[in-house]
This record gives C-alpha cells, sequence and structure tokens, in this order.
C-alpha cells in the first residue's frame, strides 16, 4: 500500500474518494460499504479535507480582517480631509463677509487739495 505524505491513505484510495467527493466518501461510511482499513482512510481523507477548509476560511477571514483595516484607515484620511476642507471654506466664508461689510461701512473721505 502507497503511502502519501504523513497520512495513512494509499495512493489508489486518495484518487477514488477524490473522484466520488465528500457526500459519497460519508454515504459509504455510514452505510458500511467500505472495508475497515478503507473506513479508516475515508474517515482520515475526510479530517484532511475539513483541515482543508479550515485553512481557507481561516485565510479569507484574515483578508477580510485586513480589508476592513483598510478600509477604516481611509475613511480615517477621508474625514481629515473633509475636516480641513471645511475648515478652509469657513475661513473663506469669514474673509468674504468681512469684504462685504468692508465694502458697505467704508465711506470714502473727500479729501479737498489745493494747489495754490
Amino acid at each position: 500500500m502507497a503511502v502519501q505524505d504523513s497520512a495513512k491513505i494509499s495512493a489508489a484510495s486518495r484518487a477514488e474518494f477524490e473522484v466520488a467527493g465528500t457526500h459519497h466518501v460519508r454515504k459509504c461510511i455510514e452505510f458500511a460499504i467500505y472495508s475497515a482499513e478503507k473506513r479508516q482512510e475515508a474517515h482520515e481523507w475526510l479530517a484532511e479535507k475539513e483541515r482543508a477548509l479550515e485553512h481557507e476560511q481561516m485565510s479569507i477571514a484574515r483578508g477580510a480582517k485586513d480589508a476592513a483595516w483598510a478600509a477604516e484607515r481611509a475613511a480615517h484620511s477621508a474625514k481629515r480631509r473633509a475636516t480641513i476642507a471645511v475648515a478652509i471654506a469657513s475661513i473663506s466664508v469669514l474673509a468674504a463677509v468681512a469684504s462685504v461689510v468692508v465694502s458697505l461701512l467704508w465711506k470714502p473721505v473727500a479729501v479737498a487739495i489745493s494747489f495754490e
């Protein structure tokens, strides 16, 4: 019996399980279709599949967490830029109001200059 990696699953059984898929292998275990040795290999193969699925799910979760952190940093940066833009706009409004007030209240002083 050929052993692949550290698992005790023959190459032939592994190939058979891969073709059959997890659902079929579970049914064969449930209905005692496999011999004791093959049933043990099937359990090991299903455990490998579960570990691989868990690893993939953890990778996806890590990627989602990293994306969330990146979005959070982008939101903080956008908030900071928006605050600066509001401050600049407020200063512009104050300058415009001051300009209007000065133009309305400013009375030119007539200076009489004589050149005699």
